[in-house]
């Protein structure tokens, strides 16, 4: 099969943006398939993919390996708009006025990529084009050169469509793209809200569990009782309400056995999560804290499987795939503030423990049941079939199934 995949985010960011599309593109890649990753450049000195050597490249590919095609956006109004560079009303029309006519606030990438549209319709001829939402500018190109290449194309939902957009043109986007042969999601949540707007099934294409989480050495909870938090913060409420639970909760355990208790932030938002500990605690912190940046994916497995707990923020009208990973490192996970029914379904599924804490209060008395039983504590037994059945393979497996059914219905249909 040949296919081209669409993401803006570059496999190299140091966010979860960049991890589904580029690594279902390599897993398609290594089953055999003939795979061009299309995203924006990473750096701003990046000039991105250009004519002549996006022909040499897909004329000397290596097909068991993706070929990674990037896209420079241009410095122009949509990357002011996008960095809040005009007051919110302005703000607000150039935004309405960007999606009616040219389909998303990322249009200076996609009319990037219509530069080398042609070159890759006519000289890789991709059978199949997945493109993945946010942003909606992805679809813009994958509309574009499914139609030059006479080709399907398939819509991902790895965000909320309701969540991520302006309410009066959640209907007219859906609209836009409706020809879309067929819609896949990154969970349930997002899938429902595809159905809602686009008036078709979508079906729930999970990421797959990194390898690094199923192979960590998980022993004894190491360095005392320590409490790792991880990825996004998601604005300061949430954060401000957890670090103020967790420091309340530690300053009611006898003083002798505080020094045991250890904070380790991992994520992107290191200099909020900072700044949020200064503010709450100027004087003195309550327990030692380790802040951390975005780490590779074999450091944060090793943090997260020898945690006493793992933790994350959820933020309301999203779906967290850190999740299943935080799961599968088989030590207790809280979500805070809250968490949705398909989350609690797929912690009960694999076997996990997972504790919702929707205030301080919760948050208190979860730490406090953790802490008394922490000595009779070993590793979580979770489903290994269940596991299994969440790796890149198993995933890009189904993936392999889907995208082949809309290339054969396609194929028929044209004969």
């Amino acid at each position: 099969m040949r296919a081209l995949f669409i993401n803006l985010s570059h496999p190299g960011i140091s966010h979860v943006s960049g991890v589904r599309i580029p690594s279902f593109a390599q897993a398609m890649a290594q089953r055999g398939h003939q795979i061009v990753l299309l995203t924006k450049t990473l750096g701003e000195d990046d000039a991105g993919t250009e004519r002549e050597g996006l022909v040499r490249a897909l004329n000397e590919n290596d097909c068991s390996k993706r070929l990674h095609v990037t896209v420079k956006p241009e410095e122009n109004l949509f990357a002011k708009l996008r960095a809040g560079r005009f007051p919110r009303p302005l703000s607000k029309v150039i935004t309405a006025w960007a999606f009616q006519l040219y389909g998303g606030v990322y249009a200076d990438w996609s009319k990037s990529a219509a530069q080398i549209e042609p070159i890759l319709a006519e000289r890789f001829r991709p059978e199949v084009v997945w493109a993945t939402f946010l942003p909606s500018d992805a679809y813009v190109i994958a509309q574009r050169l499914a139609t030059l290449a006479r080709c399907p194309w398939v819509a991902d939902l790895k965000d909320a469509w309701t969540h991520r957009l302006p309410i009066g043109l959640r209907k007219s986007l859906a609209q836009r793209f409706r020809y879309t042969r067929f819609l896949t999601s990154n969970s349930r949540f997002h899938g429902e809200q595809g159905e809602r707007w686009f008036k078709r099934k979508v079906v729930t294409l999970y990421d797959g569990i990194a390898e690094e989480f199923l192979q960590v050495n998980q022993g004894p909870t190491a360095n005392g009782f320590r409490i790792t938090l991880v990825g996004g913060t998601y604005g300061e409420e949430a954060l401000a309400g957890f670090l103020r639970g967790l420091g309340g909760w530690v300053l009611s355990l006898p003083e002798k056995t505080r020094h045991l208790v250890r904070f380790t932030y991992a994520g992107s938002d290191e200099e909020k999560v900072r700044t949020v500990l200064e503010r709450l605690f100027p004087r003195k912190q309550p327990c030692d804290s380790v802040i951390w940046g975005y780490l590779p994916l074999a450091r944060l497995a090793e943090i997260c499987g020898g945690a006493a707990v793992n933790t994350y923020l959820w933020l309301p009208g999203s779906f967290h795939h850190k999740l299943l990973e935080l799961l599968a490192c088989g030590r207790p996970l809280i979500a805070f503030p809250g968490e949705n029914e398909e989350s609690k379904e797929l912690a009960s599924c694999l076997g996990g423990d997972l504790y919702i804490c929707r205030n301080e209060k919760e948050l208190d008395s979860t730490l406090s049941e953790l802490w008394i039983t922490r000595n009779d504590r070993s590793k979580v037994k979770n489903s290994t079939e269940v596991l299994r059945s969440f790796t890149w393979p198993s995933r890009v497996a189904f993936l392999e199934e889907i995208l082949t059914e809309v290339v054969n219905r396609d194929q028929r249909f044209n004969r």
